[in-house]
């Protein structure tokens, strides 16, 4: 049935466009040489640090304002969306500020 694959899909699809703003992102910095698989990715040594700031930067670009309740209601008219984005305490923002979020 449709309910099992909609999970991995909806997750593998937020990957991708993470994949694609950050792809967009490199190349507007001036980085033209990256390899990406899947929803890893990777550059020349040399450009690591601004790699890793772009990655953090475009996910919570993605992520911010939009919770799981609003990108249900964008996927079906059946979804009640309750108007508010509450994520409870969490700050999206703390992972411009990490260090390892990516690693």
């Amino acid at each position: 049935a449709w309910q099992s694959g909609i999970t991995p899909n909806f997750v593998h699809s937020l990957d991708a466009a993470h994949m694609r703003n950050v792809i967009n992102s490199m190349g507007k910095r001036g980085i033209q040489d990256f390899w990406s698989v899947h929803d890893d990715f990777g550059t020349h040594a040399a450009n690591i640090d601004m790699m890793r700031e772009i990655i953090n930067e475009e996910f919570v670009r993605l992520h911010k304002g939009r919770n799981i309740d609003w990108w249900c209601s964008q996927m079906s008219n059946k979804w009640e969306h309750s108007g508010k984005d509450d994520i409870g305490d969490f700050n999206l923002d703390k992972v411009l500020e990490s260090q390892f979020f990516v690693s």
